[in-house]
């Protein structure tokens, strides 16, 4: 159990640490190689990689005529990640714009792509874009 002094109640709760765990040092020194979050410059940025980022940590907005704008939150990269990973979204034929730490595609076109990359969402996901396939 675990007090909340917001709510005055106490909580049921699981406390996982994956940086015990020896099978995940792999991965807590390919992404933080010096203590700070790095994008792995050798990273591809295949499907299952894309759909894992949006969901996690991406948003979809309604814009200006009825257009949509797909937000990747990149809050905790450097400006070098935030660089490589606008190049990589590049290189799938996407014209990334990034501002505030984020990046953002813009393009209808380009919302349309990215989330075809997707492919299936998971139905309580739908969302996040999937309402836009039908």
């Amino acid at each position: 159990m675990i007090y909340d002094d917001r709510t005055d109640k106490n909580y049921k709760y699981t406390h996982i640490q994956t940086k015990r765990y020896e099978e995940f040092k792999y991965f807590r020194n390919r992404w933080y190689p010096n203590g700070k979050k790095e994008v792995p410059l050798d990273i591809e940025l295949v499907p299952i990689i894309i759909k894992n980022w949006y969901l996690g940590g991406g948003s979809i907005r309604r814009g200006s005529k009825n257009n949509y704008r797909i937000q990747l939150s990149t809050d905790s990269f450097n400006a070098s990640s935030i660089s490589l990973l606008m190049d990589l979204l590049s290189g799938l034929d996407l014209t990334p714009k990034s501002t505030d730490n984020r990046i953002y595609l813009y393009r209808m076109n380009d919302v349309k792509k990215f989330l075809r990359f997707i492919d299936k969402f998971p139905p309580s996901m739908t969302y996040k874009g999937g309402f836009l396939f039908g």
